[in-house]
């Protein structure tokens, strides 16, 4: 009598096998991947908005300033602050160029001090962790926020219309266009964000 054996045909072959391991790394980097670009996004999407609000701080600096000249019954952009007394060593923000602003000057005194910016300074307007702007150059490596991401805030101010070509004194000066540019650096890529207003003697 011829016995029949049933031949066990269960299980996966080599090729099976491969293939689903190369389904499988390709999954897990693909989602890596994703991972990787979603956290990028993040990171440079929160730079963007960081350097909007710096801007929009400093706009808010200089409406600050003005209205303080208007408390102090000083000029509209503090010509009679002879001293400086308000807002640090620069009196008044009329003339045009570009300027540092900044809260406090890092040495316990609070207000909002403003100083001309330093086009040989490479540092001027930068941002440390304490959330202040340098005028200089920092003391030490250990003031600067990290190399990795950094923000630098300049403003310059314009006079605007025909007052840039008939007026010659600060005290003429009626309307101001002030913008401030925030430079952000995060990992190799750089970008800007740029927000301007005017200001008006609204008191004239």
């Amino acid at each position: 009598m011829k016995k029949l054996l049933n031949k066990n045909n269960k299980g996966f072959s080599l090729t099976e096998v491969l293939v689903a391991v190369l389904v499988l790394t390709m999954a897990v980097v693909s989602a890596s991947n994703f991972l990787v670009s979603m956290m990028r996004s993040n990171s440079m999407n929160t730079s963007v908005l960081q350097a909007y609000y710096y801007s929009v701080e400093g706009l808010e600096a200089f409406r600050n300033m003005r209205d303080t000249y208007f408390m102090n019954y000083l000029n509209f952009c503090g010509a009679g602050d002879v001293n400086g007394d308000i807002f640090g060593s620069k009196k008044g923000f009329c003339s045009e160029g570009k300027y540092v602003v900044n809260f406090g000057d890092g040495a316990g005194n609070n207000g909002w001090k403003l100083a001309e910016a330093n086009d040989g300074n490479e540092d001027a307007g930068l941002i440390t962790e304490s959330g202040i702007d340098l005028f200089t150059i920092p003391d030490s490596s250990e003031e600067k926020i990290s190399d990795s991401k950094t923000f630098k805030r300049i403003c310059e101010v314009q006079k605007v219309g025909n007052e840039q070509e008939t007026s010659n004194e600060d005290t003429d000066v009626d309307e101001l266009q002030v913008t401030c540019t925030t430079t952000y650096t995060d990992g190799s890529k750089i970008g800007d964000i740029a927000l301007s207003m005017i200001l008006t003697n609204w008191k004239q």
